[in-house]
């Protein structure tokens, strides 16, 4: 008997262990006026769009809670009720909680728990708001119809420079700067492309340079793939005339062109990435304040000797709160030493640890981070 329990007892806990769940993420909140409506939670994926994950029958008081594996890289999903939805993303194992009023939820509702959560959903109520303004000019007869097009067309390049301003310009890796260059517009001509990249270089540039930063920090990810295709597709669609009378191969053109930077060095002179195409560049994100740089100077220094004749070149861009420092510091190394003052340029390129580096190849294209390379000498070697 005895050993039966024993057996039984094994048993369950096998069973128990397989059906432990991998890392997770949490949704949960309440929607005001919703007894009895169903609430989907939808990834929304990107190859087969829409997928359902979970769904719960509301109760009167609106309270739901959804757990879902969380993604390898992060990824967009939404709430859906009825014809309404409240989309956000996921980058690993966060916590988001809802509130919201069914009432009211097209113009309003609050998310907790991500700063980029809430930043997609203030583009998704302001797009609404464009919507609906779109949809009230076009019903409008007071107004010609060429009259109606031009106002249509005014209020959707306002709102294309409010995205590029103070979504993808300003934190081009986040989620909500790839939820805001690949947005849909409704008008008089139909659904389309809110910047498209086919047709409009800057639209372009918009969509190269989210690619580039995604490519940096989640180079795996099958939404880098997609974005960065978009991106290279569209360069080469809009390269100018010349360029393409000269035979130039399109397809070299690189996408971390669109994230260069200005910055100075110790003299006071600009400088930025395009500026070395045609060379090997290690661009090393640093601070010269850190325990380990000293020594890690010492290798550079000795990477700079043996591949500097050969097109090799190192951009070194501070983060040294203290300038005087910095310029002291950096006054005798024999590479391009510069200063990120705001810490933009290195929030661009995703940095979140110093010290981080990047290799980018001839054509000023980024090829790898420092996370993906386990052999720095021989990567060198094979770009150069």
């Amino acid at each position: 008997m005895t050993k039966r329990i024993l057996w039984l007892t094994g048993i369950l806990m096998l069973t128990l262990a397989s059906c432990q769940k991998g890392p997770q993420f949490r949704v949960k909140g309440t929607i005001a006026n919703a007894a009895d409506s169903m609430l989907y939670l939808d990834a929304i994926t990107a190859d087969s769009g829409l997928v359902v994950l979970d769904s719960i029958r509301l109760k009167a008081d609106g309270t739901f809670d959804f757990s879902a594996d969380a993604p390898s890289a992060p990824d967009f999903y939404s709430l859906r009720i009825n014809q309404h939805r409240m989309n956000f993303a996921i980058d690993s194992t966060e916590t988001l909680t809802f509130r919201a009023d069914l009432t009211h939820i097209d113009s309003m509702y609050h998310v907790d728990g991500s700063d980029d959560a809430r930043r997609i959903r203030d583009i998704d109520l302001q797009w609404r708001r464009l919507q609906r303004h779109i949809v009230d000019l076009a019903g409008n007869w007071d107004l010609f119809p060429g009259d109606i097009v031009d106002s249509i067309a005014n209020l959707e390049a306002e709102y294309k420079e409010l995205m590029k301003a103070e979504y993808i310009f300003d934190r081009p890796q986040s989620t909500s700067a790839y939820y805001a260059v690949c947005q849909t517009i409704t008008d008089t001509d139909g659904t389309h492309t809110l910047f498209n990249a086919n047709a409009d270089r800057t639209d372009a540039k918009c969509y190269a340079t989210v690619a580039t930063a995604w490519d940096a920090a989640y180079p795996d990810s099958r939404r880098t793939q997609l974005i960065s295709q978009v991106a290279i597709e569209g360069m080469k669609q809009t390269a100018p005339k010349e360029r393409k009378e000269l035979h130039i191969d399109e397809s070299k053109i690189s996408v971390i062109s669109i994230l260069d930077f200005s910055l100075p060095d110790i003299s006071g002179r600009t400088h930025s990435i395009s500026e070395l195409k045609g060379k090997v560049v290690l661009l090393d994100f640093t601070s010269y304040a850190h325990k380990q740089s000293a020594t890690r100077i010492r290798s550079l220094r000795t990477l700079y000797e043996q591949y500097h004749a050969q097109g090799f070149e190192i951009v070194q861009i501070s983060v040294d709160a203290d300038e005087h420092f910095w310029k002291y510091a950096a006054e005798n190394l024999p590479w391009l030493c510069l200063r990120d003052t705001n810490g933009k340029v290195a929030e661009m390129y995703a940095v979140r640890d110093i010290p981080t580096f990047f290799l980018i190849d001839r054509d000023n294209a980024l090829v790898k981070r420092n996370d993906s390379i386990s052999d720095l000498d021989a990567e060198i070697q094979a770009l150069l």
